[in-house]
């Protein structure tokens, strides 16, 4: 069988695991091929399987190379994903595909989809033999905004590759406490909420050393800034701006207690990314991934908060702060039950069919 994926490889956890998946069904004996979008062309192989990469450039010479590459390669399952995915479905209904796959990642209130956008894109959709999701939660909205058939789709988690890489330092403050919090600065991502609970946190603990730490960029930062010097917490908050996988493994773990404060996940890669380093966390209801942990282990680990609910944030932290790293909770080995890379992949086989003539 030849599959053909769609994405774009580079150094990110996300890329990472798509690698990882097509390196698993070339290691099944199935002909391989990887295809990207970058700056240059180029066409080697690793691992058994095919990189093909073309020059970007518009969206109509995407279509136009996405068709050809189909037309020539005779896939028999094509996998896409993010900007591909149109392109991909288009070009396999004209060519007959034997199974189109397409795989969507974020939720209507992330992308800010107008109505014509979701219109458009549920018109692709019902041309896909096969959507993978990442989430309930999305599975959801595909079947209510996109009209999109249930049966059409499938929920797929993904694992992390992140204690892979080797940390590298990054220069951080000296404090009692490091409070973390990772992501772009958006509205959305909600570090406004974050920094208001972290002022009451300092005011309830003046002789603590508390600083907290912002990794990322975003058009937020402006007004994240003038909120810390409005709330008095100017001289704790750092920005440590867009950091690399290898700084980022070196973040999680040199934390004290990690924040995610998202008003809208569909996932959440950057709190399996925690779990996976073992990393004391507190992470908002909207994140799609709490719905792969049982309810009985999310009440035991007691890490859950309501996004706009500054109050019950300060709580939370509060306890936290005061457990420090000896807290009796091993977020490692609740990565390990609900995030297994093996589990997934087994689950990536049955969607493909791998396992049926």
């Amino acid at each position: 069988m030849k599959i053909l994926f769609l994405f774009t490889v580079n150094k990110s956890f996300l890329s990472d695991y798509f690698v990882s998946l097509a390196t698993h069904v070339a290691a099944l004996g199935n002909e391989t091929i990887v295809f990207s979008l970058k700056q240059q062309r180029s066409h080697h192989k690793v691992n058994e399987v095919t990189y093909i990469t073309e020059q970007k450039k518009s969206t109509l010479h995407l279509y136009r190379v996405i068709y050809r590459l189909i037309k020539e390669e005779r896939p028999t399952i094509v996998i896409s994903n993010f900007s591909y995915v149109n392109p991909a479905l288009f070009a396999g209904k004209l060519l007959n595909v034997e199974k189109n796959i397409a795989w969507q990642h974020t939720l209507i209130e992330q992308t800010k989809a107008t109505k014509r956008q979701i219109f458009i894109k549920s018109k692709f959709l019902n041309w896909a033999d096969g959507i993978v999701v990442n989430s309930k939660r999305l599975k959801d909205e595909l079947e209510n905004q996109f009209r999109v058939r249930g049966k059409q789709i499938d929920i797929l988690p993904f694992w992390s590759s992140i204690a892979s890489y080797t940390p590298k330092k990054i220069t951080l403050p000296s404090a009692e406490i490091l409070i973390g919090c990772c992501g772009r600065l958006e509205i959305d991502k909600n570090q406004r909420t974050l920094l208001k609970a972290f002022a009451e946190v300092k005011q309830a603990m003046p002789t603590t050393n508390l600083k907290l730490l912002l990794a990322g960029e975003g058009s937020d930062k402006r007004h994240l800034e003038n909120l810390a010097e409005t709330l008095a917490i100017k001289d704790e908050v750092i920005f440590l701006g867009l950091l690399s996988a290898e700084e980022m493994a070196y973040f999680y773990t040199k934390v004290d207690l990690l924040v995610l404060p998202s008003l809208h996940e569909a996932f959440g890669l950057t709190f399996i990314e925690a779990l996976a380093l073992n990393t004391p966390l507190l992470v908002s209801e909207a994140f799609g991934a709490l719905s792969f942990i049982e309810p009985n282990l999310l009440m035991k680990y007691d890490m859950v908060f309501t996004p706009d609910d500054v109050k019950m944030l300060v709580q939370k932290m509060k306890l936290r702060i005061a457990a420090g790293r000896q807290e009796n909770h091993n977020y490692k080995a609740l990565y390990d039950s609900c995030f297994s890379d093996e589990i997934i992949r087994n689950k990536f086989e049955e969607i493909i069919a791998l396992h049926t003539t």
